[in-house]
């Protein structure tokens, strides 16, 4: 029976760092590198990096009334278009 081999946490995240960063399947790391796939799918899963969070409230809600003030603002451009074009025709 094989026996396990103790890889340092330097290691494993280098090995994960390969797999994201040169986009490598975790079979084709394995092979690379020397390790069971299952260890390194194991790995991945432990070290890889936190996914970016939200954004947040205060800035959820500026973007919120910064989208509102647009729909005012194109609004209020229509009318003024709509004004000028009323404007411009020559009297009847």
């Amino acid at each position: 029976m094989p026996t396990a081999r103790a890889y340092t946490e330097e290691f494993r995240r280098q090995a994960v760092d390969l797999i994201t960063s040169e986009k490598l399947s975790i079979t084709d790391a394995a092979r690379r590198l020397g390790v069971d796939a299952t260890t390194l799918r194991k790995w991945k899963t432990k070290y890889r990096p936190a996914p970016a969070t939200a954004a947040p409230p205060a800035v959820e809600q500026e973007v919120r009334r910064l989208r509102e003030e647009n729909r005012q603002l194109k609004r209020e451009r229509d009318i003024l278009r709509k004004a000028a074009l009323y404007l411009a025709q020559p009297p009847s």
